[in-house]
């Protein structure tokens, strides 16, 4: 395991004698620009760019992790034990890369051995379900399926409830179409002997500097100080899963916990006969430096304003859809750029910033510390962060998660590419809006007919920008198909994600890759060149998000809310003035002369303060790390986007808290964050509503 140093920063300067040459009276043609970095994206050089990256499997380093001792899940019965180790496929890329949870806990040479129950998919509501049976994992291994909840969140709740250990697999019910010839190298699904990697720490960033950049000056705490895994996790194949989940004793599950291995499921624990599990993992703490590359294209009208792009180069396989699609698209997306400003003489008005991140599957390290260190400079003067963890990892449809801020952002840019999928644009469908409308239609505008945006989780590098310095963010990529239960991307972090995959089955021919470049393109030109930033086209969603919200929370706990008398009057309030500043604010932008460059700023600067008025400095309730008051991670799947997210949790502590006296402490904490919230909601209200008399 993994565990950094230090963090040293890489910084390319793009300059051109071009710039030198231009002056700020003058004016570029936004379609001519538009069509340029268009037609600069070439989907045969970004295939290129994923051959030669994905040659050999990379950690943060570009360097193949080394291990002294392998990790064994051991099935022991009588005389006999099989060691399970998913022996099958994957086997000829073990000696150098072996599977492994990231910050586990290390049993060292004193395996912990134990009797396993099985808990589903791991999350809160499969741990009641077991309490209500009659079921403990108290002292016990739990074996839990992935597809649902972030691997670190599975851990984190099997601490929680007392397991020793904890083994992770892949279900063919949700990694597979159930027919093993549609495996890879086949099809898209899951062979028997694939394994998942990934990290199993909540926690964000250095674990060393919590809150702080891993820098050369920083304090760092002793590694036994650092909050870590408490109980060894590993993960396996479903082929060795099957060795687990047969036999096992106990009630059987109920239907939706039955999976694909044709087998009963039971939930144990234990056996039948006195066989048990054997768990020895063997990770270990070891401190490296990491480096992010970061590339800077100096705008010439306002160049101490920036728009970053991101995307992190590291993963445990070959990574040939995590992360690299999105490397070798943002590789196609600098060099755009920097041939239409050579061949147009074009400048964009704001900088720009290519980030290439470090460390991103050992907890979002290179991008956390690098935000932490430069926090203070991205809160004043970042106009928003686009991240592209995975390009495409499907070829059903486009999808955005984003702030509401950037609603607007993400449509126009979407309107303006061409849709890459020849059959549908047979149909009408012409742009990747008009398919991106079809496919993921929202609910959540009554008035309007919308594709659909959601909410900014975590699990990738958009997040420290947004709840460090409160910059608002999009995170996108194209996926499958959500109709069926089957996992999008099943050999996601997998020693199957080759570039064979991309090129043979997910993205023939690179069309979905270019046109997502494409997209991208266009967000950032719009962006960095916009004289009004286009956060002022999406400000009448953030009050109608905060309406939903609102009901969503209402409809699905006002139980809770009338047994504790609790109100919600204020809240209520702040979102209603909060709305009438926002259309206030939007009518007085209709006056403003964009030619006036100190009205215009002035301008500017509100818009890029709205996201930052809703960062909580003293974070979430039990959470400090999440700090945005509205949009958080779900507390039980960090992947999802939450709205109120903190209150949500402080609601599920006090119906799962049953002493009169723990409900007592949580009564207090849940009316303070109410009025937290509404505090930062007015605080939003009043930066609209500063004074407007010289406009």
């Amino acid at each position: 395991m993994g565990l950094v140093l230090g963090i040293s920063v890489a910084y390319v300067m793009i300059r051109d004698k071009h710039r030198h040459e231009l002056t700020d009276s003058v004016l570029f043609d936004t379609q001519s620009i538009r069509k340029s970095l268009m037609n600069g994206i070439d989907a045969n050089r970004i295939s290129g760019w994923l051959k030669q990256l994905t040659q050999q499997p990379i950690t943060g380093e570009q360097q193949v992790i080394k291990y002294d001792l392998a990790n064994h899940v051991i099935h022991k019965s009588g005389e006999c034990e099989n060691a399970l180790n998913a022996r099958l496929g994957e086997r000829k890329c073990y000696e150098q890369n072996r599977p492994f949870l990231a910050y586990s806990n290390s049993t060292g040479n004193k395996p912990v051995k134990g009797i396993p129950v099985y808990v589903n998919y791991g999350r809160a509501e499969d741990y009641d379900y077991l309490k209500q049976s009659g079921v403990s994992v108290a002292g016990h291994i739990v074996i839990v399926r992935y597809a649902k909840i972030f691997p670190a969140n599975i851990v984190k709740l099997a601490e929680d409830n007392n397991a020793i250990g904890a083994i992770i697999y892949s279900d063919p019910y949700d990694y597979t179409d159930g027919n093993s010839n549609n495996t890879f190298p086949n099809g898209v699904y899951l062979p028997e002997s694939g394994v998942q990697r990934g990290t199993i720490r909540l926690s964000a960033g250095d674990p060393q500097t919590p809150f702080y950049p891993s820098i050369k000056s920083a304090y760092r705490l002793p590694i036994k100080e650092v909050k870590m895994p408490r109980i060894p996790a590993q993960a396996i194949s479903y082929s060795d899963a099957r060795y687990i989940l047969k036999g096992l004793n106990g009630p059987k599950a109920p239907t939706q916990w039955v999976g694909g291995l044709n087998i009963t499921y039971s939930l144990g624990p234990g056996y039948i006969d006195n066989s048990y599990i054997e768990l020895e993992v063997n990770t270990y703490v070891k401190e490296t430096a990491i480096h992010n590359i970061i590339g800077v294209i100096t705008g010439c009208t306002e160049p101490d304003r920036f728009v970053l792009v991101g995307n992190h180069r590291d993963a445990g396989t070959f990574g040939a859809l995590d992360p690299l699609s999105g490397t070798a698209s943002m590789l196609e997306l600098s060099a755009a750029f920097m041939n239409t400003i050579r061949t147009k003489k074009w400048c964009p008005r704001r900088s720009i910033v290519f980030c290439s991140w470090a460390a991103e599957e050992w907890g979002l390290i290179g991008s956390t510390e690098w935000v932490e260190e430069y926090q203070k400079l991205l809160a004043s003067q970042a106009v928003a962060y686009i991240n592209v963890d995975i390009a495409v990892n499907g070829n059903y449809s486009f999808q955005a998660e984003a702030v509401p801020l950037l609603y607007s952002t993400v449509w126009e840019a979407t309107k303006a590419v061409s849709n890459p999928n020849e059959n549908e644009v047979k149909e009408g469908l012409k742009t990747v809006y008009d398919s991106y409308l079809k496919h993921r239609p929202s609910d959540s505008f009554d008035w309007i007919h919308l594709p659909d945006i959601k909410t900014p989780g975590s699990g990738s590098d958009h997040m420290p920008f947004l709840h460090i310095s409160g910059v608002p963010v999009i995170n996108m990529y194209y996926n499958c198909d959500h109709s069926t239960h089957i996992k999008c991307y099943p050999l996601y972090h997998t020693m199957y994600e080759t570039y064979d995959l991309m090129s043979n089955l997910t993205d023939i021919g690179f069309k979905f890759s270019k046109a997502l470049t494409q997209i991208w393109a266009e967000m950032l030109r719009s962006l960095s060149d916009s004289p009004m930033l286009p956060i002022s086209d999406s400000l009448q969603y953030y009050p109608h998000f905060l309406h939903s919200a609102f009901d969503d929370l209402n409809n699905s706990s006002n139980h809770l809310f009338r047994k504790y008398d609790i109100s919600l009057d204020f809240l209520q309030e702040s979102i209603d003035e909060f709305d009438l500043a926002i259309n206030s604010f939007s009518n007085k932008l209709k006056r403003i002369d964009e030619q006036n460059a100190l009205q215009l700023r002035r301008v500017n600067d509100i818009l890029m303060s709205i996201e930052r008025t809703f960062l909580e400095p003293n974070g979430l309730p039990f959470r400090k790390d999440y700090k945005h008051i509205i949009l958080s991670p779900n507390a039980f799947d960090s992947y999802s986007g939450s709205s109120f997210a903190g209150l949500y949790h402080l609601l599920w502590e006090i119906t799962h808290n049953s002493t009169q006296e723990s409900q007592q402490k949580l009564l207090p904490l849940i009316k303070q964050h109410i009025s937290v919230i509404v505090f930062h909601i007015n605080a939003a209200k009043n930066l609209l509503k500063q004074s407007f008399n010289k406009f």
